[in-house]
């Protein structure tokens, strides 16, 4: 990975305890493993598709992703990102100095993106 995993202290408790709660039962677990794999199945088709057909996103598109994590250092993550003007109006982003949770690592640049955004 990235050369760093934020770890649970990163979670307040209270939240990691609603992940536990969410991982302990199956239904949860089985929506977050089909939302993955439509990421690279069916929700990449259901794009080129609307690309062809000339459909964008109409709003402000902000990106941001960890650093430190999966998609920092096994993609290309500017370049895929830079792909998304073709389907958004007004993309930015880049990546957030944490690792995979970036609202638990990071959460001022997170707020901090919020607000430029629709500030």
């Amino acid at each position: 990975m990235g050369g760093r995993y934020g770890g649970i202290e990163k979670f307040d408790k209270g939240v990691f305890e609603e992940y536990v709660k969410g991982l302990e039962d199956g239904e949860t677990v089985r929506g977050m493993c089909e939302d993955y794999r439509a990421s690279s199945t069916l929700d990449m088709e259901e794009s080129e598709k609307d690309l062809r057909e000339g459909r964008k996103i109409g709003c402000q598109l902000r990106v941001l992703w960890g650093k430190h994590g999966v998609i920092e250092s096994q993609f290309e993550a500017l370049k895929e990102w830079g792909k998304v003007s073709e389907r958004a109006e007004g993309v930015s982003g880049w990546p957030v100095n944490c690792g995979h949770y970036i609202p638990e690592e990071n959460p001022e640049e997170v707020v901090k993106n919020i607000r430029e955004l629709f500030v």
